[in-house]
C-alpha cells in the first residue's frame, strides 16, 4: 500500500492493516480493533454508513476518514450523525491522504471546537472548496474562530489567532485565504453560494472579501451547530 510508506515516514509507531475485500472488513475490524478506519463512501455491496453501523454493533468505535466524489446536504447530515470527522473529496494525492490520516491519529482535531470544525469543513466542501487548495486550512480555522467569537477584528484578532494556531506568519494567512477564496469563487457552485451570498439588484455576483466571507460562514456554522444541539436536546 503506497499510503503506508507516507504514514510510516511520519511516524514509525503506526500499524497499518489493509483489507482487500469489503466482505472481510468486519472480521478484520473485530480482530485488529483499529483506531482509524479509512474507507470510501461507496463500496460493493455495502456503503460506509452500513459498515460503521456494524462496526459500532461489535463494540468497536474507531475514528473514520471517508472519501467521496460528491458531498451534498443530506450526506453532510448523515456524516455529522455518524461523527465522521473528516471527509476527503476525490481526487486527492496519496501523500495528502496520509497527512489527513496522521492528523486524525494525532488527535489534531480533538479539541473544544472539533464539532464546529467538522461542520465548517463539510460546509466549505459543499460550496466547492477543495482540501488541497493552498490556504484551505487557514480559511477553515478562520471560519471556526468566527463561529465562536462573532464580534472580532479581522486584522487585529482573527488573522493573528489563525497564524499562531497554524504556526505561520500573519501575512501568510491573509494572502493564502485570499488565494483560496479566489480559486473557489472562480469554480463556485452558484446555487449553493447564492444561499449565503445572494445576488444584488442587478442579479450579478461580485467577488467577496475575506472578512465578509469568513463572517458569513462563521454565522452559518454557528446556526447549524445550535440547531443540531437543540434537536439532540429534544
Amino acid at each position: 500500500m503506497i499510503c503506508e510508506k507516507y504514514i510510516k515516514a511520519m511516524s514509525d509507531s503506526c500499524e497499518i492493516m489493509v483489507c482487500s475485500h469489503v466482505d472481510n472488513a468486519l472480521e478484520e475490524i473485530l480482530l485488529f480493533r483499529p483506531d482509524l478506519l479509512v474507507l470510501d463512501m461507496s463500496m460493493p455491496n455495502l456503503d460506509a454508513f452500513a459498515l460503521v453501523d456494524h462496526t459500532y454493533m461489535l463494540g468497536v468505535r474507531p475514528k473514520v476518514l471517508a472519501s467521496t466524489l460528491l458531498l451534498g446536504g443530506s450526506l453532510e447530515e448523515r456524516l455529522y450523525r455518524y461523527d465522521m470527522g473528516t471527509v476527503l473529496l476525490r481526487p486527492f494525492t496519496v501523500d495528502f491522504l496520509a497527512k489527513a490520516s496522521m492528523d486524525i491519529l494525532l488527535d489534531l482535531e480533538n479539541d473544544e471546537h472539533s464539532s464546529l470544525r467538522r461542520i465548517a469543513n463539510n460546509l466549505l466542501l459543499m460550496m466547492g472548496f477543495r482540501l488541497d487548495l493552498q490556504g484551505y486550512r487557514y480559511l477553515l480555522e478562520a471560519v471556526v474562530f468566527a463561529a465562536v467569537h462573532m464580534d472580532y477584528k479581522v486584522t487585529g484578532e482573527l488573522y493573528p489567532y489563525v497564524a499562531k494556531r497554524c504556526g505561520v506568519n500573519y501575512a501568510v494567512v491573509e494572502r493564502a485565504c485570499r488565494s483560496c477564496l479566489e480559486k473557489a469563487w472562480k469554480n463556485r457552485i452558484e446555487r449553493v453560494w447564492d444561499l449565503y451570498f445572494p445576488k444584488g439588484r442587478n442579479h450579478r455576483s461580485r467577488p467577496i472579501s475575506n472578512g465578509v466571507f469568513i463572517k458569513r460562514m462563521g454565522y452559518a456554522v454557528y446556526e447549524s451547530y445550535s440547531y443540531r444541539n437543540n434537536q439532540q436536546a429534544e
